[in-house]
């Protein structure tokens, strides 16, 4: 994993939305960072909460809180305050204060905010690992969180103070609850227990032993009397609080079990899993299936009943969420997720659509509408590199598993696997006429294919090591690849006429006459001979209002720019900018003529994956491990 830097007590551009105007906007315009056009894709989801309610869903993810309407699941709001990813969510039971706490990164605090405004309450501080569960007390004066350093945490909501730190456990904690007299807290751990302590005093009472793995979920019944609780070992058991005892274990699942929850009457137990991922409807007063809810393409890691108990929404691995009807046994509203690192984005030469790709799918978006245009599935294993063709008609996708798939950009149908690699695929490039498809992948070979048969036409072995980043030159004739050195080859002859220094990625100036490398700086080179050009670096310049964003960024950054690897460059097509990542997630702007600073962007909550220019050079699209894409301003 690449070094990130986060900015922890800086609000990047926090959105306070009043709810009640907020679901007329797009929701593409919500909390967008500075500098940013659009955002697409929501992030990835972490974790639901209904409101009391029932008119809202909060959804944990990895850019921030959303909140949604549960009649329309239109968007309502984000509420983006954390640096990094929201790994848990909880709403006080009066409704009106969300708790939302953060992982994943260096920002380990948990926000208030008020659910009606979007307006950030307080915030607690403490927590020195990622914060993994919350819930509040039945009078809403105490908070409970789990964390992944084994420690329980109670809180003062009205002091956001720590009450007490509830210590014992040997694992990470991966659930919490309050009994609903309010007088005992319980905490499921990897250490296969549950644990149950005195919330006034802190102290421990009993530990509930029985799971053989993991305890992943737990759950108190409405009456307090039983606790549920599933695990890594496929198990439910439902267990008598007053004794400790477990008095019915509920059998059925070969896979783990991620998330339970009590109906609203006591008389049924919803459970979700991996195991042929499903939604099972237990009856506790017999321990057997009730009704089975079939739908969910993943394991199924949260569920949460309306407080009418007729609709249950589940939360799925792969980031889609359904509400089901309960009475008919199946979903009614559906919100589409997806979990994945955006890993490549590319525009089709005529720039009406964006191409994005993560893990086995293939996301084409209508630039203009910023909407989803097609789904391509197809996939074996997780995309690496897409490109389009130059007539916008053929997109090509590289796969982990070695093999290379087109597809008609129009329709999105599949139209050919070309097989050859044996191994990942690094990066794919369409020939400057069209004609030819160029792979690279670890296998150390570089394989042309007729962009129009699919067939293979020559092969370029490369014995230093295998290539990184391809690049044709604007002529076609040359092609230079990346590994140990710049390499630039014939493309006729398939001679390596010349090697010259190193990094990756490498890019050609649209006049052909310079290379762009990254790594430790970005560097230019003579497309002809190789010799160094520049290396851009410049003392760390920025206005007074930016800098009050980046205050902690600019204290950590050093004097030079970039503080990590370049890890991604792009020119503008009219090669007046190069655009770089550095690995904290901060995208430069340069002149490329002076290898002046123009400007800085930063937004995304996780790494920066992969950065390209719209045809017209006006937008740059950055993708990211948040599972978003962000559509830049390009400035002048």
């Amino acid at each position: 994993m690449k070094k990130k830097l986060f900015l922890n007590s800086i609000f990047l551009c926090v959105s306070i939305l009043f709810l009640a105007n907020a679901i007329a906007q797009d929701y593409t315009q919500f909390g967008l960072p500075r500098g940013a056009k659009a955002r697409l894709g929501k992030g990835h989801a972490e974790d639901i909460a209904m409101s009391p309610d029932g008119t809202r869903l909060a959804v944990a993810s990895m850019i921030g809180v959303w909140l949604y309407d549960t009649q329309t699941g239109a968007e309502i709001a984000l509420l983006n305050g954390h640096a990094n990813a929201v790994r848990s969510v909880a709403f006080s039971p009066d409704g009106t204060t969300l708790a939302s706490g953060s992982g994943l990164g260096d920002d380990k605090r948990i926000l208030l905010w008020d659910s009606r405004t979007g307006r950030r309450k307080g915030i607690l501080f403490g927590h020195t690992k990622d914060i993994r569960c919350l819930a509040f007390s039945p009078d809403g004066n105490t908070l409970v969180s789990g964390d992944n350093g084994k420690n329980v945490q109670l809180w003062d909501i009205t002091t956001r103070k720590p009450k007490q730190t509830l210590s014992g456990h040997t694992g990470n904690i991966s659930s919490v609850a309050f009994s609903p007299d309010g007088k005992t807290v319980a905490s499921g751990s990897w250490d296969n227990t549950i644990r149950l302590w005195d919330a006034s005093t802190g102290q421990h009472i009993r530990t509930l032993s029985g799971h053989r793995k993991w305890v992943y979920a737990i759950a108190y019944s409405p009456d307090g009397r039983l606790l549920a609780s599933g695990g890594e070992d496929g198990v439910i058991r439902l267990w008598d609080i007053s004794t400790g005892q477990y008095i019915r274990t509920l059998l059925g699942y070969a896979g783990p079990v991620y998330s339970v929850a009590f109906s609203p009457d006591g008389n049924t137990l919803a459970s979700g899993n991996s195991d042929n991922p499903s939604i099972q409807l237990w009856n506790i007063a017999t321990g057997k299936p009730e009704k089975t809810l079939r739908g969910p393409e993943d394991a199924v890691e949260a569920v949460a009943y309306s407080p009418d108990g007729k609709t249950l929404v589940s939360l799925s691995w792969n980031g889609t969420i359904r509400f089901w009807d309960l009475i008919a046994a199946k979903y009614k509203l559906t919100l589409k997720g997806d979990k994945h690192t955006v890993r490549s984005v590319t525009y089709s030469p005529d720039g009406k659509t964006l191409a994005s790709a993560g893990g086995y799918t293939l996301w084409l978006w209508d630039v203009d509408t910023k909407s989803h245009k097609l789904m391509l599935k197809g996939h074996k294993a997780g995309i690496n590199s897409v490109a389009f063709s130059a007539d916008s008609r053929t997109i090509a996708s590289g796969d982990w598993d070695g093999t290379i798939n087109l597809w008609d950009a129009n329709t999105g149908k599949h139209k050919q696997i070309l097989e050859g690699h044996t191994d990942d695929i690094r990066y794919v490039t369409f020939s400057p006429d069209n004609k030819t498809l160029v792979s690279c992948a670890k296998d150390r070979t570089i394989r042309f294919w007729n962009a129009i048969t699919g067939k293979q036409t020559h092969l370029f072995v490369n014995q230093a090591g295998h290539a990184a980043s391809l690049a044709f030159s604007p002529d076609g004739q040359t092609l230079a690849t990346s590994s140990d050195k710049i390499r630039l080859w014939d493309v006729i002859t398939g001679k390596n006429r010349l090697a010259f220094g190193s990094g990756s990625p490498i890019r050609y100036s649209p006049d052909g006459k310079t290379l762009a490398s990254g790594g430790w700086r970005v560097q230019l080179w003579d497309a002809e001979t190789g010799e160094h050009k520049k290396t851009f670096k410049d003392h760390f310049t920025i206005s007074d209002t930016f800098k009050a964003v980046l205050d902690i960024g600019i204290q950590r950054r050093d004097s030079e720019g970039h503080d990590d690897l370049a890890d991604l460059i792009a020119y503008s097509p009219d090669g007046k900018t190069l655009a770089s990542v550095d690995g904290n997630g901060f995208i430069y702007l340069w002149d490329a003529a002076t290898g002046r600073r123009k400007s800085i962007r930063y937004g995304h909550k996780w790494d920066v994956e992969t950065i390209a220019f719209s045809p017209d050079g006006k937008t740059l699209a950055s993708g990211s491990s948040d599972g978003t894409i962000l559509l830049w301003k390009v400035p002048r």
